[in-house]
């Protein structure tokens, strides 16, 4: 695949970001120049979809959607104030991200083999890329869409702990738009695609020496993350569900001990016993009696500072 245009790369993110990652033929042309379009296009980053079955119509200033369905020789839809209404077929064109073409963009820039596969670890959303060299180290780069979706933050924070807590790999993220909550294990780092991008560079390059440098930080964070899902303390990273989080924040912000009764009472929860909380499966979460302490009396607290 030939180079790509920093810009148009840059234009292929925004639009890997939605949730559909699909632009209509008409937004295309209103919102991007011609060449833009036709360069993304004609690189076959973005493909051909589905065309729309509905069509979004302004009827006595209120918006309304109709399916669009063949009507003499052509397509149409019905409406019961205006009848049938024709159609052309450039209206409905609908064009999407190739994620393949763009994963092979990604892997060109980094360097990596062009008979390398990408793994898909959560599909259309994250994938194992290959391994470059950084700093003298053989990394394993991952790239992520749309992880500020719970589903894909959490299903990228599994695969890290369960393949790279001994070899840190590096996580490329498409969005900016990160949840608090996102915290990687270990040593794995992530660097925003933004970031990464050599500004100046009139074709895609990444900046193979900032994600050097990312990769040789040290982890400098210790306690809890904001919104309490997860935590670094002790060398020992923990990552909890949301309920879970209530309680350490209420525990946090508490500072004393504090009975299970007051503490239940101040989550989204109806249960009432706080240890099964941290017992989902009848085994204790590896923070419990390390953190989170209780003097057999119904009464708890955290130890970690």
């Amino acid at each position: 695949m030939p180079k790509i245009e920093t810009d148009l790369f840059k234009l292929i993110c925004v639009l890997a970001e939605t949730s559909s990652a699909k632009i209509t033929a008409q937004n295309l042309k209103e919102h991007y120049s011609d060449s833009a379009a036709k360069k993304l296009i004609s690189t076959k980053v973005l493909i051909p979809a589905q065309h729309n079955q509905d069509v979004n119509v302004t009827v006595d200033d209120e918006d309304r959607s109709y399916a669009v369905q063949r009507h003499n020789g052509g397509m149409a839809y019905f409406s019961p104030k205006a009848g049938w209404t024709a159609i052309k077929n450039d209206d409905l064109l609908v064009f999407q991200v190739s994620f393949d073409a763009m994963l092979r963009v990604v892997m060109d820039a980094l360097e990596i083999p062009a008979n390398a596969q990408p793994e898909s670890i959560m599909n259309n959303k994250i994938w194992f890329l290959g391994s470059i060299w950084l700093n003298k180290r053989k990394t394993p780069v991952i790239l992520g869409r749309r992880l500020a979706d719970q589903e894909a933050a959490e299903a990228l924070q599994n695969y890290l702990q369960d393949r790279h807590t001994s070899t840190p790999a590096l996580v490329l993220a498409i969005s900016s738009n990160l949840p608090v909550y996102l915290r990687l294990p270990s040593q794995n780092r992530l660097v925003l695609m933004d970031d990464a991008i050599e500004g100046q560079s009139q074709v895609l390059t990444l900046n193979t020496q900032y994600l050097a440098e990312k990769m040789g930080a040290s982890v400098d964070q210790t306690g809890f993350s904001e919104g309490y899902r997860t935590a670094f303390i002790n060398g020992v990273q923990y990552e909890f569900t949301k309920l879970q989080a209530e309680i350490l924040e209420v525990l946090d912000k508490a500072g004393r001990p504090i009975h299970k009764t007051e503490i239940m009472a101040a989550t989204s929860s109806m249960q009432e016993k706080l240890n099964s909380v941290f017992r989902p499966k009848g085994q204790y979460h590896p923070a419990w009696n390390v953190i989170i302490k209780n003097d057999r009396k119904g009464n708890y607290w955290l130890e970690y500072r």
